[in-house]
C-alpha cells in the first residue's frame, strides 16, 4: 500500500497508476500446471483486462497433481483481475473460494495470493522506487509439506 502525503504526491500517483507506469508484482500458488510464461488478455465487467504470469517452479501434489509457484503482472486493475484470469486458465489459486474450486482450500489458510512488489517514480524527487518483500511464510510451508506428502506416496 502506498499513502500519498500530500495533494501533488496523490495526483502523481494517480497518474502513474492511470498511464501503467506503477509496476505491482504478485506471487501465488495454483492449482494445476502452467506453461513458463502466459498473457492474459480479458473483457472484466466491460473493460479490458491484462495480465501476465510468469512461472517460478512447478511441485506434485498428492490432491492437487501440481500446485504452481507464479508470479503475477497485472497491467489493468480490474476487480479480481488476477483470480479471474487464472481461473479462466483452469488453474485458479490456491484457496480461492469464490472463482477456484472448493476442494482446493485450505481451512483456515485463505487465498495465496499476495503482492510482493511495487515500483513507482518518487512523485517529488523522481527517484525510481522498487519495494519489495518475502513470500509470505504459509507459501513456504504449504510447498514444503506438498513436496514431503508427494515423496512420502512414491516411496509407499
Amino acid at each position: 500500500m502506498i499513502i500519498a502525503k500530500s495533494q501533488l504526491a496523490s495526483v502523481e500517483l494517480g497518474k502513474q497508476l492511470e498511464n501503467k507506469t506503477l509496476k505491482k508484482r504478485y506471487r501465488a500458488i495454483l492449482v494445476g500446471e502452467v506453461p513458463d510464461k502466459l498473457t492474459f488478455k480479458s473483457t472484466i465487467e466491460n473493460h479490458v483486462a491484462h495480465s501476465e504470469l510468469v512461472k517460478v517452479k512447478t511441485i506434485n501434489s498428492v490432491k492437487s497433481k501440481h500446485l504452481s509457484l507464479v508470479d503475477l503482472y497485472p497491467y489493468t486493475g480490474r476487480t479480481h483481475q488476477l483470480r479471474i484470469h487464472t481461473s479462466e486458465n483452469g488453474t485458479p489459486i490456491l484457496g480461492d473460494k469464490l472463482y477456484g474450486d472448493l476442494e482446493n482450500t485450505k481451512l483456515h489458510k485463505g487465498l495465496f495470493l499476495s503482492a510482493v512488489e511495487i515500483t513507482f517514480t518518487h512523485p517529488e524527487t523522481k527517484e525510481i522506487i522498487n519495494l519489495k518483500i518475502d513470500q509470505p511464510a504459509k507459501f513456504d510451508s504449504l510447498l514444503q509439506r506438498e513436496e514431503r506428502m508427494w515423496n512420502k506416496k512414491q516411496l509407499g
